[in-house]
């Protein structure tokens, strides 16, 4: 600016002086305006502000991160950019770095005009002017799509590095690796430490040859990905085989500036033919064969037994309660189980048999030329007891039985799927013999198969055919021989099979899962005939429902009951649900859980079959219930049976002491009745009194009593 100084120089002349003058304001006008331009051009957003917060300059810049014009700030207080609740302490900060502070850096939310929220970076220095006047210079930048575009990159990036396929990127170089995910790592086993570098590049371990690569470039080239199989080994020397994809990244300008490959190892899938064959018929847990091959094994003996008239046998092998082992313990316990099982009964075999793994809990074998049944039980009799010693895996000691089941070939239609069929109607009829026992297969097996089948098919569809209906028994107070109740029981008549006792299609039902539907429509058939009883004027007494074990799995059982009871208007109190004292002890928790919500509502509880189970008194001291009812089998044995005699009274002294009522079922002569009484039992029902009634009957069993009296 020398030019512009030179007239101090000079000789003393106003003329020139005021010359000088003018051309000095010009240029600082002009370096002014420079300033200016450069301020709004910039995207940096820059402010100036005074002591007292308020806005002397801002840029375009500035203006434009935050929504408003130069207009609606120059002269507002700088906290109109902020959130309204951190304006006050921003204000006091301003004060402080004005009086203390001459720079500081920090990253923030900001606030534009229509109150969207972003991410700033602020840089604020204070300038002291030579009047004293100080002033705030803030340098702001939005910050925000970065964060965002970080974000998404960092998404990408954690997408990439848990990928379970193998991922890399090059450079425009393929020989130059710049990222690699632990998969892609772990297939190759090139280590991370040497990225990047040309000395480990994607093809540097390749088995193809020459001619391949440049194919694949050819490829990459012109189309901008290549796919296929590579051959490649580790650098240890191991070969392996991955299935590629490449592709080849092009800028605006139609250049590759990258590649990016991805890559799965395939080897076992291209080499292990001979395996999956090997799978396909043997079982991969115990290396035993499968059902695939036993099945096969069992058509082509039969079909040489036949041909040389020879008898052979199917032994079915099933464990019992495998599926606590895996509850207790685990799968993986279970699994060493099965395997160990396994050895144990291919060793006891000796070459006797074939030994297969069925799948679940099942062995076959397939015994070949056989003289005399008893042979084949002696084997299945030295399967169970290798079996029953008992096993000891992970440090813990599992005890555990079998149920065998036997078929003999010939058997009645020669046909080998039937063979295996019929040991496993054997093995099913060892389990519902109780277990742990050995069960050859008969026609009348077959029967009760077959009869069992009838049953499932009548079953699905027996309540919309209106096949189901109920009677009820009366139950009797022995202090003056009145009717105070009765127990609702469930009949079916089939139209194809007729009548069907409750003690053959209940467990059946269960079996199937239909026992909660088939329960529900019991209670709500219960209510329904209650409420009827009320609307004719019939006396107030309390109806029975038996609740089997597997309706109180049912979330909604509860609900359910309440609203039925709802919907017919009727009182709780008169409802009483009965379930066997083995049932509640299954899940001891939730059956007082339940009966507790039911309870509250007035619902009565009585435990059913008291004396066959194996309750806790503890745990039965916590269930709400209301009553226990003796077992039938205890009153039938009364008359010739001491024990069932002392454990008759100890029922009723126990229930009596704990402030239940008693009540037994099956009284059928006088001597039952008698020894009840004598014994200060509550209750009794049986076909002394009445065999269990249609409902229009026992309105006549009801009047008959009341004339009576």
């Amino acid at each position: 600016m020398k030019e512009y100084f030179d007239f101090f120089n000079c000789e003393t002349n106003s003329d020139k002086v005021w010359c000088s003058i003018g051309n000095l304001r010009e240029h600082l006008m002009a370096r002014e305006r420079l300033l200016n331009e450069i301020f709004n051009v910039a995207n940096i957003g820059i402010s100036i502000t005074n002591e007292e917060g308020l806005y002397e300059f801002v840029n375009d810049a500035y203006s434009r991160i935050y929504g408003y014009s130069s207009k609606e700030l120059l002269g507002k207080c700088f906290t109109l950019v902020l959130e309204e609740g951190k304006r006050e302490e921003a204000l006091k900060t301003h004060k402080e770095f004005i009086l203390g502070k001459t720079q500081y850096k920090y990253e923030c939310k900001g606030i534009q005009k229509e109150g969207k929220p972003i991410d700033l970076y602020i840089s604020v220095g204070c300038i002291s002017m030579e009047d004293g006047q100080k002033y705030k210079v803030t340098a702001v930048a939005d910050v925000t799509e970065m964060k965002e575009a970080n974000q998404k990159f960092n998404l990408v990036l954690s997408a990439f590095s848990n990928a379970s396929e193998g991922i890399c990127f090059t450079s425009s170089d393929p020989s130059e690796i710049i990222y690699s995910n632990e998969a892609f790592r772990k297939i190759t086993q090139i280590d991370e430490e040497v990225f990047p570098s040309r000395d480990n590049n994607l093809f540097k371990y390749s088995l193809e040859n020459s001619e391949f690569h440049k194919n694949i470039f050819n490829k990459l080239h012109k189309d901008g990905i290549w796919h296929g199989k590579l051959r490649a080994k580790r650098p240890n020397g191991e070969g392996y085989i991955m299935d590629s994809t490449i592709n080849a990244i092009k800028n605006s300008y139609q250049e590759i500036t990258n590649y990016v490959a991805i890559i799965n190892e395939i080897t076992d899938k291209i080499k292990d033919k001979e395996r999956i064959k090997y799978l396909s018929t043997y079982s991969s847990l115990t290396n035993l064969p499968n059902r695939q091959m036993f099945e096969s094994k069992v058509d082509m003996a039969t079909i040489i037994a036949s041909k040389l008239k020879e008898k052979l046998a199917l032994i079915i092998v099933d464990i019992d309660r495998f599926k606590s082992v895996n509850d207790t313990y685990g799968l993986n316990v279970g699994d060493m189980l099965l395997k160990a099982i396994g050895a144990r009964i291919k060793n006891s075999l000796l070459n006797k048999g074939t030994l297969s793994y069925l799948g679940e809990d099942h062995f076959g074998i397939l015994i070949e030329n056989v003289d005399e049944i008893e042979y084949v039980v002696k084997i299945a009799e030295d399967i169970q007891r290798v079996i029953s010693k008992g096993f000891n895996l992970h440090n813990a000691a599992i005890d555990i039985t079998s149920s065998i089941g036997i078929s003999i070939f010939p058997n009645r239609n020669h046909n080998p799927q039937d063979l295996l069929i019929e040991a496993e109607k054997a093995v099913l009829e060892a389990k519902d013999y109780g277990r742990n026992c050995i069960k050859i297969f008969t026609e009348e097996m077959n029967n009760k198969f077959l009869r069992k089948t009838q049953i499932e098919n009548e079953l699905k569809t027996c309540i919309e055919r209106n096949e189901l209906f109920l009677v009820y028994q009366p139950q009797i107070d022995l202090k003056n021989e009145d009717m105070v109740g009765v127990e609702a029981l469930l009949r079916w008549r089939s139209s194809k099979l007729g009548i069907i006792p409750p003690f053959e299609f209940i467990p059946i039902a269960e079996e199937m899962g239909m026992i909660d539907k088939i329960g529900r429509w019991v209670i709500k058939n219960v209510c329904y005939q209650i409420k009827k009883w009320q609307v004719t004027g019939m006396p107030f007494f309390k109806v029975a429902i038996n609740i089997s074990p597997l309706q109180l799995k049912s979330k909604s059982i509860c609900k359910f009951i309440k609203s039925t009871i709802a919907e017919n208007s009727i009182d709780a109190s008169v409802l009483e649900l009965e379930i066997t004292e083995s049932s509640m002890m299954q899940d001891i928790e939730k059956s007082i859980s339940i009966f507790s919500e039911l309870k509250e509502i007035g619902i009565k509880i009585a435990i059913d079959d008291f004396g066959t189970g194996y309750s806790s008194l503890s745990y039965l001291r916590k269930i709400p219930i209301n009553k226990i009812k003796i077992d039938r089998s205890f009153i039938i044995d009364l008359s010739h049976k001491q024990e069932s005699s002392i454990i008759t009274k100890t029922i009723i002294d126990m229930g009596k002491n704990l402030g239940y009522k008693v009540i037994a079922e099956g009284v059928e002569n006088q001597y039952q009745l008698q020894v009840l009484k004598d014994n200060g039992c509550d209750e009794v029902q049986g076909y002394y009194f009445s065999k269990p009634l249609m409902p229009e009957k026992l309105e006549g069993f009801i009047k008959t009593k009341q004339n009576n009296y």
